[in-house]
């Protein structure tokens, strides 16, 4: 995948022609790529020599390669879709260049499962805890929101000389950029408080429901018309994308609650109130 990330980012500065010059936010997203396949084919080498098998894969230094090259891909994905001046997504947060966009988010997303597979999460197989799922589901959400924050960050910025008040198509753009914003930064907050619901197995993750209902509501603010994702681009699909997991996290709330998953307070105060406790008798001489 970051080998034809690179050479994505390699023809275009060539098709520019040599007097072209790589802002800093550039370049970066040009050598990251190239940095982290050197990384991850050593990695993978590794694992056909029985010698540097033992000493490298499953040890400390194989978890600070996969912390190295996550860090590299975060960073990465910051430059790309957060930056003025960035190859592969415009202010408006319009594709410009879907090779370097798609495979940049491919990147990140086998970088992610590979430090989850890491952590010990994916030990017994796919048999993860809805708990676990959950929290998951919550990080997704936290982070698509942040691309749909800046994405329609950016276009506000764009079109700032235009928000001058009246009636003007321009203006009603302004406000659905305006809702969007706020929208955004809603559904950020209420994630991280179920984030720490989740880890402090506490009723306040039940704030999923609003999540859900915000989540709808920016589906039609951004992506229908005079909207600032109305076109295929960053906030487009990042928007239907954070719909998708908020639909995927009631789905895991319904089932944890069916299953009786006692990470739930609901289902934890039930399963306590049903406990049959078995005295043992042990008779005494």
């Amino acid at each position: 995948i970051n080998d034809l990330q690179a050479i994505s980012y390699g023809e275009h500065n060539v098709s520019e022609g040599e007097d072209y010059h790589l802002a800093r936010s550039q370049l970066y997203t040009t050598i990251y790529p190239a940095v982290v396949s050197i990384v991850a084919s050593g990695i993978f080498a590794c694992h056909f020599y029985p010698r540097a098998s033992d000493v490298i894969i499953n040890s400390k230094a194989e978890g600070a390669a996969i912390a190295l090259v996550f860090f590299l891909c975060i960073v990465g994905m910051a430059s790309i879709n957060h930056s003025e001046k960035s190859l592969a997504v415009n202010g408006k947060g319009e594709v410009l260049c879907t090779n370097m966009y798609m495979f940049a988010w491919a990147s990140f997303i086998a970088t992610l499962k590979l430090l989850i597979s890491y952590s010990g999460y994916h030990d017994h197989g796919d048999d993860v805890s809805p708990r676990t799922m959950r929290k998951i589901v919550w990080f997704m959400i936290l982070k698509v929101t942040l691309v749909v924050w800046g994405g329609a960050d950016h276009v506000r910025i764009g079109i700032e000389d235009l928000c001058e008040g009246g009636l003007s198509e321009e203006y009603r753009a302004c406000e659905r950029t305006d809702s969007a914003i706020v929208l955004s930064k809603i559904i950020i907050i209420t994630s991280i408080i179920g984030l720490i619901g989740n880890y402090c197995r506490k009723k306040v993750e039940y704030v999923f429901i609003y999540v859900v209902l915000f989540a709808a509501i920016s589906v039609y603010v951004v992506t229908t018309s005079d909207g600032p994702g109305a076109t295929i681009g960053n906030l487009y699909l990042f928007t239907w994308l954070n719909f998708a997991c908020a639909i995927a996290l009631l789905t895991y709330f319904i089932k944890s609650y069916q299953a009786g998953d006692d990470s739930l307070p609901c289902n934890k105060k039930r399963t306590d109130e049903n406990r049959i406790y078995r005295i043992e008798l042990t008779p005494t001489m």
